[in-house]
């Protein structure tokens, strides 16, 4: 059937299905218990006041959002639906019963009781697919040290980095882990402002002097840079990580904030050149991103170590076509 959409048909359904707990709840609530008088007052009254709040769920856009994905903005939303809902409702009663003829008490438990229950549901959905949620409330109700010591990947690892860079890598190990297997054990950064803080529930766990210690301490497999510290910094973290034959990696440096994405594929191994570089250029990836965002381009040497790096930074800010030449 043209435009038909299955997930949406569900959305409702399962709307419909809390709006009437909600005020099947409030009856309750209100009466003490299911009386002669609930039952038909309710029965009277529910498939109105579903209905209508239905219909302004949808002027608000509530079927839209996939539940997975809900967020602030969406729980916000389904609170200025509840209380439009409720003053929708409660001019229908009070023009239809009179004041004395229908208990205004039940129409604010039953707003409270949607707000509650739809949040609810809608945040519950989010955790459920969401590996980084649950890991952060699982964290809080056993323990992060115990969490981190018995579950997870078996990849443990250190990042440097407590800064923006840090973070999206971070969020990006953390969704993933269970397909790569990276199990981020905590968070070392030499800036000493950076003492004490905790990232989508990732410890800082010290600086670079206490790295030797902490790979053993904590079992590290791998450690990841992800901010850029300069060459003497990297020097002395892969200096360490090989003696303790613990492979290091880093985040390539032209993947720029302004990208706001930095997942597990897109680490390298540390070359000679990230420590022996000269002084960091620093380069508007804004204008190069604007001089190669949905063009044609075209590069010679392709098939070589230079060519083939410079197809791969040039992918990250989305050419149109990139046609390779050898």
């Amino acid at each position: 059937m043209a435009g038909f959409n299955r997930n949406k048909v569900v959305i409702v359904l399962a709307d419909a299905l809390l709006l009437f707990l909600a005020y099947f709840i409030a009856f309750v609530l209100r009466f003490e218990g299911v009386t002669s008088e609930f039952f038909g007052l309710f029965q009277s009254t529910v498939i109105s006041v579903v209905f209508v709040k239905l219909v302004v769920f949808y002027l608000f856009g509530l079927h839209k959002g996939p539940w997975r994905f809900t967020g602030v903005l969406d729980l916000i939303n389904v609170v200025r639906a509840s209380v439009v809902g409720f003053l929708v409702v409660m001019a229908g009663a009070m023009y239809t019963y009179h004041p004395a003829g229908f208990p205004r008490s039940i129409l604010v438990l039953d707003a409270v009781n949607t707000i509650l229950l739809i949040g609810l549901f809608r945040l519950s959905i989010r955790i459920a697919y969401s590996h980084q949620l649950r890991r952060g409330i699982l964290q809080k109700l056993v323990g992060a040290d115990w969490w981190e010591n018995d579950h997870g990947g078996n990849r443990r690892t250190l990042v440097y980095g407590a800064n923006e860079r840090g973070e999206m890598l971070l969020r990006s190990l953390l969704a993933a882990q269970e397909t790569t297997h990276y199990r981020v054990v905590g968070i070392i950064d030499d800036d000493p402002n950076k003492k004490g803080v905790i990232i989508h529930g990732v410890s800082y766990r010290g600086t670079t002097d206490d790295l030797e210690g902490l790979i053993q301490d904590l079992m590290v497999s791998e450690v990841i840079i992800a901010s850029d510290p300069g060459k003497e910094t990297i020097r002395r973290i892969s200096s360490i990580c090989r003696a303790q034959r613990v492979p290091c990696r880093v985040v390539p440096p032209y993947l720029d904030i302004v990208h706001q994405r930095i997942g597990a594929s897109q680490v390298k191994k540390i070359d000679i050149e990230d420590l022996l570089r000269r002084e960091t250029i620093k380069i508007n990836y804004s204008l190069v991103e604007e001089m190669i965002r949905g063009k044609r381009v075209l590069i010679t040497g392709a098939a070589g170590s230079i060519g083939r790096q410079l197809c791969l930074q040039i992918l990250e800010f989305q050419p149109a076509e990139l046609i390779c030449v050898d």
